[in-house]
């Protein structure tokens, strides 16, 4: 069996430079970067030894098994257009939309398979909470994320802290929540009856934190996320009240205990199979999600504004 080939499509954060050495060691062949920016793109090739294009037509012309795409959510439908003339299979690092009419342009530009996904949905520990809960009774479950949202604040990736560039704080580390509750809930949708948010003096465009307190809108479980910008180490928590007791886990740190390693696989899998990393009622249920307290959050007054 060949090497599946992989491009990569923009380098608009910093996604790329850690799914890379991780599909490598997976077997894929990395075929070429392009981007618009010519400094990093340059820097992208040399690191990774592989082919720079300036022009994105030329990067396709050898048509790819996979297209690995890092753009702004603004680009993500013409990308996705283009590659799906050509019926290159694509996987898309988030955000690909800031509200749902921007992600429905998304999902619907082409037939080709195109999927998103945080590579929280794939961390090891997460996966083996979610097959735990499916044979308990869940009572609440509250998931706590945290990034530092200091590198969306400076000039070049100031688009990432913008509500309307790539969603500000509670879309661009908020969606990993959903995905990871999505892993324990396949296909929930939340009803958020409480939200908050709050910029705490750092001159962000959107938020330093926030949260929202809701249910499953079938279960009636009791859902909790707190997304946090705040200075420090990036870190996942999760606890969930069942019928057996207290479940709780943390994940941080190592790429391939985030889910690196497994999201690469997968997108070898895209490759391969053409088949969809998730199911894309899922998928559009999680940004759904996402949305959803975003809009709640944002129509309450901001705490230290």
């Amino acid at each position: 069996m060949r090497e599946p080939t992989v491009a990569f499509v923009g380098l608009a954060h910093t996604h790329p430079w850690f799914d890379a050495p991780c599909l490598r060691r997976a077997g894929a062949r990395l075929s070429g970067v392009w981007d618009p920016d010519a400094a990093d793109r340059s820097a992208f090739a040399r690191r990774f030894d592989i082919p720079e294009f300036e022009e994105l037509s030329a990067l396709l012309a050898d048509e790819p098994d996979v297209a690995v795409v890092t753009v702004p959510p603004i680009a993500a439908p013409p990308v996705a257009r283009t590659l799906a003339r050509r019926g290159i299979a694509s996987f898309f690092n988030k955000t690909v939309g800031v509200n749902m009419a921007s992600f429905d342009a998304w999902s619907c530009s082409g037939d080709a398979p195109r999927t998103t996904s945080s590579v929280l949905r794939f961390a090891p520990a997460i996966i083996d909470l979610g097959w735990q809960l499916r044979t308990r009774r869940v009572h609440s479950i509250d998931i706590f994320v945290h990034h530092d949202i200091r590198p969306y604040l400076k000039p070049s990736r100031r688009w990432q802290d913008d509500p309307e560039g790539a969603g500000g704080t509670l879309m661009n580390v908020g969606i990993h929540a959903w995905e990871i509750l999505d892993v324990l809930r396949p296909g929930v949708r939340v009803r958020i009856d409480h939200a908050w948010r709050t910029d705490g003096g750092v001159a962000t465009l959107s938020e330093l934190a926030a949260g929202g307190i809701g249910s499953d809108v079938d279960s009636e479980t009791s859902v909790s996320v707190t997304v946090s910008g705040t200075p420090g180490p990036q870190r996942f928590h999760v606890r969930a009240i069942t019928d057996h007791g207290v479940a709780e886990l943390t994940v941080a740190g190592h790429p391939a205990d985030l889910g690196f390693d497994g999201i690469s696989a997968a997108i070898l899998r895209l490759a391969r199979t053409r088949r969809d990393l998730a199911d894309p009622s899922r998928v559009r249920s999680v940004y759904a999600n996402a949305f959803t307290l975003a809009v709640s959050a944002r129509a309450v007054p901001q705490r230290f504004a």
